[in-house]
């Protein structure tokens, strides 16, 4: 939810508050500006990813117990992967918008984590667990040594990819609220 959050409001948020009409009237071009969004999203993603891996370690270590180490790394790989992909379609829907859509964002990362929920509990849906972002990060399958979901994988990154060029094509040729 804090990439949902944090991603979806970060385009949009210049027009709806109205810094835009300022912003855009430096020399300074908009996929420069979208570049520098873009960047502080992936910092401060990072940065998040890496203090609860910190938190998790430390958890670990109250507990006394021994820190898998190679499952752990994976295991914040693909929270990392997943809050990217989270934020990488709020991103875009940002670009869409001219208003702060938070309501929107929170409700497509729930959306998210339902489906997967759900994908477990009924047995027909197990094969289509992939197409969600939460299916390439179930800590019990990561620790366990499951098979790594390589399909999930692909398309979380093609997802990523393809919706943050979406926002920068997107917002790139629309005009600006005034």
């Amino acid at each position: 939810m804090f990439a949902a959050i944090l991603a979806i409001g970060i385009i949009s948020k210049e027009e709806e508050g109205h810094s835009g009409e300022f912003l855009f009237s430096l020399p300074v071009s908009r996929t420069k500006v979208l570049i520098a969004k873009a960047l502080c999203v992936a910092v401060y993603l990072v940065f998040f990813t890496v203090i609860c891996g910190l938190l998790y370690a430390l958890g670990f270590a109250a507990l006394g117990e021994e820190l898998p180490t190679a499952q752990f790394m994976t295991f914040m790989g693909r929270q990392m992967l997943m809050n990217f992909e989270v934020a990488g379609i709020c991103f875009g829907i940002s670009a869409l918008s001219w208003k702060n859509r938070m309501g929107m964002g929170i409700a497509l990362a729930m959306f998210f984590y339902f489906y997967d929920v759900i994908g477990r509990v009924v047995p027909d849906l197990k094969d289509y667990l992939f197409v969600g972002p939460y299916s390439y990060v179930n800590a019990a399958e990561i620790f366990t040594g499951a098979d790594t979901p390589v399909t999930a994988i692909c398309i979380a990154a093609a997802v990523t990819v393809c919706c943050v060029f979406f926002a920068f094509y997107y917002y790139n040729k629309r005009d600006l609220a005034s």
